[in-house]
């Protein structure tokens, strides 16, 4: 439901900037990222990936980015490191 409610503020009647998240013919897709590729967060970007969009999936467990890796290939993943002081 998150990419849907977000596809919907990016609409022009919303006030948003008119992007499609599929895009058109001669209309490049939306870029989407989704932090944390937890159940939640990997489910959001299998339906923004669905719906066409380009895909940025952020997490800081390096073995569950491998696992997403190997399942959704279309995917672009980011390890996030946690940085501590």
């Amino acid at each position: 439901m998150s990419i849907q409610e977000g596809a919907k503020y990016l609409e022009k009647p919303m006030r948003g900037r008119g992007i499609l998240l599929g895009g058109v013919p001669g209309v490049p897709p939306a870029n989407v990222m989704v932090l944390g590729a937890g159940i939640v967060g990997t489910n959001a970007a299998k339906v923004a990936a669905g719906l066409g969009s380009n895909v940025v999936l952020m997490d800081v467990n390096l073995e569950r980015m491998r696992y997403l890796d190997d399942v959704m290939p279309r995917m672009c993943l980011l390890f996030s490191a946690i940085r501590t002081r």
